[in-house]
């Protein structure tokens, strides 16, 4: 399919997604074909649409059921390069840096040069509504904004994978705080990508380190702790799944996890995993495919086109909610008949919850 006059072309196989019927059917397989370098990939249930970033471009693009894409978000301000999405209420949370995509672009990276953001945007419009500077609160020379995640409303946390450091943004004040710790560091190396994938869990926050394939634990005290028994190197996006006992999903460049813990991610293990086709894979995303079940589509970037979107694993027992057809952007989601509403009792559906199964805390810093 040829999309804006063949800027675009997208092939996908017609094996389609079991579960909601008409609501959350997608391909197994996408391609797209156009240097966009994308590295951040969100699904988002309120548009029923992934969206993934680029690196070169900066744009954000929208990618429907049947193959459709088109550019969602271009702000000029974020044409630097964009990274991590994460979905919340209606609204996208971008991590927007230059840093990949000076070289990407041929430019020439300069230490002193180098900027990182976070722009929140609206789902279905595209149109950004905060842009918030980052580069004051990280180093010049190195800085590079690579994930999101929203921790508690109007709080969002992004990861400075060359400054091996947090940024926490409150929203309504647009104050930064950083949190710095000496375990980020821990069998890392000197120049490597440190601290990537970002995730609330439960009353605690997940992230991990690429280079040393470690994974760390924040509580709302911001007391920092490596997670027991837990090591991937190459770690890169991570996924809340909403299970009980909670399981992330944590991609690699060449393989999907799904992570378990009895005890709130002091340690952990590995549940399951799968190979990706392409073995390229930079982040994923979840999609609520039944009412127990929801499928992890995974964002392969190789070096060159063609970029892949894949059906990877499928995760069972997933608490299962959405927002209702009458639920606003700003609303918390709903309980909903749909086959793919919120049907588990108690609801989960309360408004410590957001449409993609995280658990959101009030997580402060000191």
């Amino acid at each position: 399919m040829k999309v804006v006059g063949g800027l675009f072309v997208v092939v996908f196989t017609l094996a389609l997604v079991s579960g909601c019927i008409g609501q959350r059917v997608f391909p197994d397989v996408y391609n797209v074909t156009e240097e966009v370098s994308p590295e951040g990939i969100e699904y988002d249930p309120q548009n029923n649409r992934f969206v993934i970033g680029s690196l070169t471009t900066g744009f954000v693009r929208a990618i429907t059921p049947s193959g459709n894409i088109s550019v969602l978000v271009n702000d000029d301000r974020i044409r630097m390069g964009t990274f991590g999405i994460d979905y919340y209420n209606g609204n996208l949370y971008i991590a927007v840096t230059n840093n990949s995509a000076l070289a990407l672009r041929g430019g020439v990276y300069t230490p002193g040069n180098v900027q990182s953001a976070l722009a929140v945007a609206d789902a279905t419009t595209g149109v950004v509504t905060r842009f918030i500077d980052l580069t004051p609160f990280g180093n010049p020379n190195r800085m590079w904004a690579n994930d999101v995640a929203v921790t508690s409303p109007g709080v969002v946390h992004l990861t400075d994978a060359a400054g091996r450091q947090l940024w926490r943004v409150e929203l309504s004040s647009g104050s930064v705080q950083t949190l710095n710790d000496s375990l980020f560091a821990t069998n890392g190396s000197s120049s490597g990508v440190n601290l990537n994938g970002i995730k609330p869990v439960g009353n605690v926050v997940i992230t991990c380190a690429t280079d040393s394939g470690l994974f760390f634990r924040i509580t709302q005290n911001q007391t920092v702790s490596i997670i027991n028994n837990l090591r991937i190197p190459g770690c890169d996006g991570i996924r809340t799944t909403g299970k009980s006992p909670p399981t992330i999903v944590v991609s690699t460049r060449a393989r999907i996890y799904e992570i378990t813990s009895s005890d709130n991610f002091v340690s952990a293990s590995i549940l399951q995993s799968q190979n990706t086709t392409y073995g390229s894979v930079a982040t994923s995303a979840l999609v609520q495919t039944g009412t127990s079940e929801q499928t992890v589509y995974s964002l392969n970037r190789p070096s060159a086109a063609p970029y892949a979107i894949e059906r990877t694993l499928t995760i069972s027992g997933a608490v299962s909610f959405t927002p209702s057809p009458s639920s606003s952007p700003s609303s918390s989601p709903t309980s909903s008949p749909s086959p793919c509403g919120c049907t588990a009792s108690p609801s989960p559906c309360g408004s410590n919850r957001n449409n993609n199964n995280d658990v959101i805390i009030n997580f402060y810093f000191a």
